[in-house]
């Protein structure tokens, strides 16, 4: 898809009016079966376990606001080279 405008100041306004269109019109829409699966998990006790919750949360990420913030105690806590933890500040953003 390629959102065209006049101006640069315009672009963003345009392309957020373009994207609201299409999840709108439902063109757009989060996979309920992956949403499911992100609410029924339990905290995660392994780091396998951590990293099928990062895969499923990057799955959903242009659905939630500030996934970025979000997710950063998770992918924190599975840093490479590090025993697994899940420290508080994971379980308040999981």
């Amino acid at each position: 898809m390629l959102i065209k405008s006049r101006k640069m100041e315009d672009h963003e306004a345009n392309l957020r009016e373009s994207f609201n269109n299409l999840r709108s019109q439902r063109v757009i829409e989060p996979n309920l079966d992956k949403i499911v699966a992100v609410q029924a998990m339990q905290s995660p006790k392994t780091q396998k376990e951590a990293h099928r919750l990062k895969g499923r949360i990057t799955s959903l990420t242009r659905f939630i606001s500030r996934t970025g913030d979000r997710s950063f105690p998770l992918f924190k806590a599975i840093k490479k080279g590090k025993d697994f933890e899940w420290p508080s500040e994971c379980e308040k953003s999981f």
